[in-house]
């Protein structure tokens, strides 16, 4: 008699014991089936590798952005053609942007971001020999601690001169 006692005391021991773990298994799982964890990827800011501009098109004829023909480079200030007016921006000393877009430029009233495919850095000085003479540009100056200067220099990537 007292082995059926153990026998049946036993089996209620296994039985909690399987019961006790399920419990805390569900317990410290949420109750759900456990899944790879995933962590959030940093968003890049502007400035950063990996930063896309929401806005890619910006507007000709803007404050910053004008276009014309090319017509000459010199004293270190790009000059061009703005529909009759000869227009011309001091450059920045250093380094300008050659930016080569396959956007056909003479008609657009937006530059297209997007469609520049390449880009060159080069000097002021260099740069009058790499656009052709009457090429149609777009010229992207910023105001620099009160003057404005022209930093890049957008051309059909047709014409671009590597």
């Amino acid at each position: 008699m007292k082995e059926k006692y153990l026998n049946i005391l036993l089996s209620v021991f296994v039985v909690a014991a399987i019961l006790a773990t399920v419990f805390l298994f569900r317990l410290y799982s949420g109750g759900k089936p456990s899944k790879e964890e995933s962590f959030p990827t940093p968003i890049p800011r502007k400035g950063e590798i990996g930063y896309q501009e929401k806005d890619t098109k910006v507007k000709i004829g803007s404050e910053e952005f004008s276009s014309g023909k090319f017509r000459k480079i010199e004293a270190g200030s790009i000059f061009f053609d703005d529909g009759g007016d000869l227009t011309t921006f001091p450059l920045t000393q250093d380094e300008v942007v050659l930016s080569c877009t396959s956007q056909y430029l003479p008609n657009a009233s937006e530059l297209d971001l997007d469609q520049v495919i390449s880009i060159d850095i080069t000097t002021p000085s260099e740069l009058s020999g790499k656009i052709p003479k009457d090429e149609f540009i777009v010229v992207h100056a910023s105001d620099v601690a009160g003057k404005v200067t022209a930093h890049t220099v957008f051309i059909d990537a047709s014409k671009c001169q590597k």
